[in-house]
């Protein structure tokens, strides 16, 4: 039950930080859909018999470094290809025609 609450209050507070959205409405459909998210969660848990073998804290631990990581590492990536001297672009306009069959 903990660790049911404590991955709610986790997806609540991502969910919140990440929508930047503070209308009772936005508020009410992230609350919903949360519940929702939770119902499939335990039905699937029952379903499954499936039972926890560390902490929910310790996994969440182990995953902020690797994807902090790998979010460093994209941007290096793509930085280089960027700011690469030889970066083989041509920049052009093309006209395309669009084949609608209806306004739609």
């Amino acid at each position: 039950m903990r660790q049911s609450i404590a991955l709610f209050l986790v997806l609540a507070g991502t969910w919140l930080l990440w929508s930047g959205i503070y209308k009772p409405l936005t508020l009410s459909l992230g609350l919903v859909s949360l519940a929702i998210v939770f119902v499939f969660l335990f039905r699937m848990r029952q379903a499954s018999g499936y039972r926890e073998s560390y902490p929910f804290g310790l996994r969440l631990l182990a995953y902020i470094p690797w994807v902090l990581e790998q979010i460093v590492w994209s941007n290096v990536k793509v930085a280089s290809k960027i700011l690469n001297p030889a970066l083989p672009l041509a920049p052009s306009l093309e006209r395309v025609e669009a084949n609608a069959e209806t306004e739609l």
